[in-house]
């Protein structure tokens, strides 16, 4: 299990003939699928576009993804298609992507090839990596977008992998969706199928610097009695963003003359409070 996971989404519409994917869909719908998890701080998603065949080592090994997704065309004689240095469609076969995937399985866990005629493909690279999802025939883009979206809501949701695929099997049926056989998965033997990529809830770890030390040594944590009149210092106060506060006058509290002030301190640094 992971404190947090990233998605690596691969798209690839190298035939330039025809109707294209709609890959931005597809990507937009897995960002909000994403976005209403419990786990959502956790999942990173990270989209690349017009992939080429000399992008796929650079990518793995500079996100070093957990999930790898890609959205795009497959072969019925195994196999995707990405482009080549001009944009045009190059072939990625089989062996050569079980070989990729063997070198970071230590890292990727799940790979989804969401496009047509890639049940050979998913089949070879689950011998390298945990989870494989592929589609058995041709599938369209509206099954595909249903799928992703479903899928990766549920492992927002902090639900392992084997249930993320099918309860996104399950909404295609739900929708009556004459495609929701399509979809197929493989998984690597001695697999933990009851472990979740991320646990449900969790939240990503925060990043930002702690509070800085006042200038006198003064421990912001000291306590002592006060009084009227009395200077507290309590420290700095790092107001980077914006402190509310209230300031109240005039007559005692409670009394209809009574004076209060709320504004927001816009100040960053605040070196004392004096009471009295």
């Amino acid at each position: 299990m992971h404190d947090i996971i990233k998605v690596l989404f691969l798209a690839s519409d190298p035939f330039h003939a025809g109707v294209p994917l709609r890959l931005d869909d597809e990507v937009r719908a897995v960002e909000q699928a994403i976005r209403r998890g419990r786990a959502r701080d956790s999942v990173v998603l990270i989209p690349h576009f017009a992939t080429r065949t000399r992008d796929l080592r650079e990518a793995l090994l500079n996100h070093q993804p957990q999930i790898v997704h890609f959205a795009g065309h497959g072969s019925l004689s195994g196999g995707i298609f990405l482009g080549d240095e001009y944009g045009q469609r190059q072939a990625v076969g089989t062996e050569a992507l079980r070989k990729l995937f063997g070198m970071v399985s230590e890292t990727v866990k799940v790979v989804v090839l969401n496009g047509c005629d890639t049940l050979l493909t998913i089949e070879a690279l689950s011998e390298v990596v945990d989870y494989t999802v592929g589609m058995n025939a041709a599938i369209s883009d509206e099954s595909a977008i249903v799928f992703s979206e479903a899928f990766y809501s549920t492992v927002a949701m902090g639900e392992p992998v084997l249930k993320a695929f099918d309860w996104a099997v399950c909404q295609l049926h739900l929708e009556s969706n004459a495609e929701a056989g399509i979809p197929q998965r493989r998984i690597r033997p001695g697999v933990d199928l009851d472990q979740p990529l991320v646990a449900p809830g969790a939240a990503a770890k925060s990043v930002l610097p702690g509070p800085r030390p006042h200038p006198t040594g003064l421990d912001p944590a000291q306590k002592g009695a006060s009084g009227p009149g009395q200077r507290i210092k309590i420290g700095t106060l790092d107001a980077r963003r914006d402190v509310l506060f209230e300031k109240q006058g005039g007559a005692a509290a409670g009394s209809g003359g009574q004076d209060t002030d709320i504004g927001r301190l816009s100040s960053r640094d605040v070196n004392f409070i004096e009471k009295g």
